[in-house]
């Protein structure tokens, strides 16, 4: 019975999407954030957060009272 040699290369890593923010490739098995329909990869989070909730950001202050 024929056997075919085991491969010699590894398989090719499969892309399984790219980011929506920077276009690199999210293989398959890689960690990535789908949010609101958007694939973003782990490096851009911090910078698709800063984005996403810009319009969320306050400021703290106490206002004194007028006498």
């Amino acid at each position: 019975m024929y056997e075919p040699e085991p491969r010699l290369e590894p398989p090719e890593d499969v892309i399984f999407a790219h980011c929506d923010r920077c276009g690199d490739e999210i293989y398959e098995g890689d960690t990535y954030y789908a949010i609101d329909g958007e694939n973003i990869c782990v490096d851009c989070l911090r910078d698709f957060a800063s984005d996403y909730f810009a319009d969320c950001v306050e400021e703290a202050r106490i206002y004194a009272k007028a006498y």
